[in-house]
């Protein structure tokens, strides 16, 4: 059990984390590393200092760590940004500054959502928000067209069950911010609509993503987006299983399984030379061959 330090006791230790910061500037690191923690309680302001040369932040495993400084969206030449298994109940909105970000990890937090500005993150390459109390992720996620991994497990997600009226909606969905800025509206979130939809993100089926909506009318208008969306989405693969035949007299077979494009099918015609039976899920099966 970790004892509780005075006041004096924290501000030495933010204090040491500062010369740290201090003497990484002067040495011109790129990377700096401030793990396994159990004292300290906030990230210094200081930290905005590392701007210069700054690519890769490590300040994890701090149990205690509940607070970080709005400079933080200073550290704009950041690429990878960890800050896993600490206590963190928020992100400040500046963390959407960090237009470079390629890795974020605030993984093991107490987080219950993700910034809004986050929609700003454009070369976010991976997320990892694992096992969190998040409800849904940010409408901004969508417009994040780099990224490649996302990992939201261990999180009390929605599920369609939860917001499938407007009563359940009002209930369970996230309530939005005083203010923010999201890839919908750079205003304060007053009196405005709400509305959770359910996408297929990185392979990751069924993530909940939050809308605010200013009024009635944009709020039809992002319904019939997002339904759009999922129709895509659901059409954007079919599994084809495929039995190659050989005309040897003592046939091999070989299966194989392969996720193909629906709107590009005709290019499987053209890519397999020999005759193989292909069943198309949700489809009959046929034969197919090379055409030219």
């Amino acid at each position: 059990m970790t004892a509780h330090l005075s006041e004096t006791e924290e501000e030495a230790v933010e204090d040491q984390l500062c010369e740290d910061f201090h003497d990484a500037l002067e040495r011109g690191e790129t990377s700096f590393y401030f793990c396994h923690n159990h004292e300290l309680k906030r990230l210094p302001d200081e930290v905005k200092i590392l701007k210069p040369n700054l690519t890769v932040l490590h300040i994890d495993n701090c149990y205690q760590l509940s607070s970080l400084p709005p400079s933080i969206g200073n550290l704009t030449s950041l690429t990878w940004l960890n800050l896993s298994y600490n206590n963190l109940e928020a992100l400040p909105s500046e963390i959407g500054k960090l237009r470079h970000l390629e890795r974020l990890h605030v993984n093991n937090n107490r987080l219950s959502e993700l910034p809004h500005e986050i929609w700003n993150l454009k070369q976010l390459q991976e997320l990892q928000a694992d096992t969190n109390h998040i409800k849904a992720l940010p409408s901004g996620v969508l417009e994040m067209r780099s990224l490649r991994t996302l990992f939201v497990h261990n999180n009390p997600l929605l599920r369609p069950d939860d917001v499938a009226d407007e009563a359940s909606m009002k209930l369970n969905a996230p309530q939005p911010p005083p203010a923010g800025d999201c890839d919908q509206s750079r205003c304060r979130f007053r009196e405005c609509f709400v509305h959770v939809s359910f996408h297929t993100i990185c392979d990751v089926p069924q993530v909940p993503v939050v809308h605010y909506l200013a009024s009635q009318q944009l709020l039809e208008q992002k319904r019939a987006v997002c339904e759009e969306r999922l129709q895509e989405e659901a059409q954007r693969h079919v599994c084809i299983f495929i039995v190659y035949r050989s005309s040897q007299r003592s046939p091999m077979l070989l299966f194989r399984t392969v996720s193909f494009p629906n709107k590009h099918n005709h290019l499987l015609r053209r890519k397999y030379s020999m005759r193989p039976s292909v069943a198309i899920h949700g489809r009959s099966r046929r034969e197919l061959s090379k055409t030219k």
